[in-house]
């Protein structure tokens, strides 16, 4: 029987170590099995946890790998592949990597340039795009869940500090369907004192709430 994976919302990110829980239900089973995954900045980076028996079932390096972006229960799932941020501090370039849950192994590596801080990755739109916040770049790069391939890297508005500084606004990324059957991508802006509303289909902002000296994030 095909394997079916459902996410379960829980995550504590931890000196450095983020931690994801995921239950893996076959069709044949009665209940399903829950399975916690770590993903540390060292070796090994990614650490399978039987969540019945509190033990250690696999463990996974990741070639190349520098150090994982922010990751939480909010990451896509696509029913294989966990999508999970990593970049690298030496170079700035941060990339997304595509996590194959059954064999601990990276599948796809997706380039979408330069950030000093944080990606933040969502839930796709309808029409299968992914919105993947920039922290430090104040900006938003559109994946093709499909094809794998960036479309593009948009700016974003927010009213934070200059970029370049060590301000980080684009703090989180998320997609929902209002009552009126508008698709809006929201973020947050952490140093700034908003929370923004995209067009999905034009990245282009609907709508921004004030929330002065709030500093909303995530």
């Amino acid at each position: 029987m095909k394997a079916k994976l459902r996410p379960i919302r829980f995550l504590a990110p931890l000196l450095g170590i983020l931690i994801l829980l995921v239950a893996s239900e076959r069709e044949e089973a009665a209940t399903p099995k829950p399975r916690l995954y770590v993903l540390s900045n060292s070796s090994p980076y990614i650490v399978e946890i039987d969540g019945e028996a509190n033990e250690v079932v696999r463990t996974a390096d990741v070639p190349g790998l520098k150090r994982w972006t922010w990751n939480d229960d909010n990451n896509l799932y696509d029913g294989t592949n966990l999508w999970a941020g990593a970049r690298n501090p030496d170079t700035g370039e941060a990339e997304v990597l595509l996590i194959n849950l059954d064999t601990l192994r990276v599948t796809a590596r997706i380039p979408v340039g330069k950030e000093t801080a944080n990606l933040y990755i969502g839930k796709p739109t309808k029409d299968g795009r992914l919105f993947v916040g920039k922290h430090a770049s104040w900006q938003m790069a559109i994946i093709d869940i499909k094809s794998r391939k960036v479309l593009s890297i948009v700016d974003v508005p927010t009213n934070g500090e200059a970029v370049g500084s060590p301000a980080a606004a684009t703090c989180d990324s998320d997609v929902s369907t209002g009552a009126d059957g508008v698709e809006r991508v929201y973020y947050p802006t952490r140093d700034g004192d908003t929370v923004v509303a995209l067009d999905s289909g034009t990245a282009k902002p609907l709508k921004t709430a004030s929330f002065p000296g709030a500093r909303p994030l995530c």
